[in-house]
């Protein structure tokens, strides 16, 4: 009896609301500081090997300038913030204030003339200034997401209902494969669109993405076999 009891598996502790809200965010941070890893790996990369056509830090200095002007173009109203250039900017500002004024890096830089770790340090600067710029990005396209869901979700609904009343064939296998696209749809196009080493507009990364999300949600409700 003793070994039976023994034997019989202890049934896993289902992961409550919060703890899911928590995974959730972890899964943002990993994704956020594998992206900043990555996209300074990449440029290191690319002036070791001599990859990009502008020298040195040069490179990544044009990058933040364009990505920062297409902010600037394209973002100057939004649901999130009366003003999203100023708050960009100021985003900007606290970050450089932060990470290279106060600690020496910037003084250090001014007073170094050249070398090839003055191109790797300061190149390093730009990627974090530039993935500031496509975080802010991101965070001012969520409407867009919430409204591809919100369209995914009605007509997903609706082919649900349609095929309930006329008897259709329902699939668990559809509905739980989908179910596992919809974040990493997401987290995918995030974490590719950081990670770009050169200046691509964001509609061409955001959008399909979007556009699949909304997608991913329409067949994961319209395949929904269960009362909502």
């Amino acid at each position: 009896m003793a070994n039976e009891s023994e034997n019989k598996q202890v049934p896993a502790k289902k992961t409550g609301k919060i703890g899911k809200i928590l995974a959730f965010f972890n899964k943002i941070i990993s994704v956020l500081l594998l992206s900043l890893l990555m996209s300074i790996l990449i440029e290191w990369a690319g002036i070791t090997t001599d990859f990009w056509a502008a020298p040195g830090y040069h490179h990544s200095k044009q990058m933040m300038l364009s990505e920062l002007g297409w902010f600037e173009s394209h973002f100057t109203e939004s649901l999130l913030h009366s003003s999203p250039i100023s708050f960009v900017r100021q985003v900007l500002q606290v970050v450089n204030d932060t990470l290279f004024v106060q600690s020496g890096i910037q003084s250090w830089l001014s007073q170094e003339q050249g070398g090839i770790i003055r191109d790797y340090i300061e190149s390093a600067v730009y990627v974090t200034l530039t993935f500031c710029i496509r975080v802010m990005i991101i965070v001012f396209t969520v409407p867009l997401f919430v409204t591809a869901a919100l369209v995914g979700l009605s007509d997903g609904l609706v082919r649900r209902d349609l095929r309930r009343f006329g008897r259709g064939y329902e699939s668990s296998f559809i509905y739980h494969n989908s179910k596992r696209t919809v974040l990493p749809i997401m987290f995918v196009a995030w974490a590719l669109y950081l990670t770009l080493p050169v200046s691509l507009h964001p509609n061409w990364i955001l959008l399909p993405a979007a556009g699949l999300f909304g997608l991913a949600i329409s067949i994961v409700s319209g395949s929904f076999k269960k009362y909502l």
